[in-house]
């Protein structure tokens, strides 16, 4: 078996980590680097994923199965985008092209973490409309099985500005520089937020944070036996 060392201590295991819509693979570099091994998966061939494949079309049996980890980040265009009137309808369903793709997209990465049984799961996308949506609307009060942690990258680095909602089974995890907009409503029209490519994606510091904090949970149940994760509901 690999160790690994976090957090000053050495845990004998081989623990597997999924990045789906791995794009700049900043959540797998983090893991990587923190001895966990990892196994990303992205439709472009540019990024080097370990797995090219179109999410939507994907079946879990060719990913790693019962990993510990699986964080998805889904593309957001059709998300977040100007005149929100012409993409989703007045109850979230999707009515342009693009709002067609996301949400397949969305759904995608929600049947994939059920198939592969995540042990924890995460699913990012940058703070719009999606909270608001059915899909998602329960995780924004029903802690501790369901939650919704939004976190301002300007708090974790010298960098823009940006926030990213994260839906998570991962009941454990308190960032330490949550926004005061976890509660907040944007509204549907609400001006979409400008920051390009990677600086869209959590930053490295708070997903090392998050590991950090999964470390101390994990050895902090050796004793007592590790509790049943929540079931995501598709």
């Amino acid at each position: 078996m690999n160790e690994r060392k976090l957090s000053g201590s050495t845990l004998t295991s081989a623990f597997i980590t999924i990045e789906l819509f791995s794009g700049p693979k900043i959540f797998s570099s983090v893991a990587e680097a923190l001895g966990y091994e990892t196994f990303t998966v992205d439709r472009e061939a540019a990024t080097s994923p370990t797995l090219v494949a179109d999410l939507t079309e994907l079946q879990g049996d060719r990913l790693p199965q019962s990993p510990l980890v699986v964080w998805a980040a889904p593309p957001d265009g059709g998300f977040n985008v100007d005149d929100h009137n012409l993409h989703w309808d007045e109850h979230g369903y999707p009515i342009s092209a693009s709002a067609t793709a996301a949400m397949n997209t969305y759904r995608a990465a929600l049947r994939l973490i059920n198939e592969v049984k995540a042990k924890w799961w995460f699913l990012e996308n940058p703070y719009g409309p999606l909270r608001h949506f059915t899909a998602t609307v329960g995780y924004n009060r029903g802690y501790p099985t369901r939650n919704r942690i939004t976190i301002d990258h300007a708090n974790y680095g010298d960098i823009p500005p940006f926030r990213t909602d994260v839906w998570t089974n991962a009941f454990w995890w308190q960032p330490r520089y949550e926004a005061l907009s976890r509660l907040a409503r944007r509204p549907a029209n609400a001006k979409v937020q400008i920051v390009k490519g990677p600086g869209r994606r959590l930053p490295a510091p708070a997903i090392a944070e998050m590991f950090n904090q999964l470390d101390a949970y994990s050895r902090s149940r050796e004793e007592l036996g590790e509790p049943k994760a929540p079931k995501l509901d598709s």
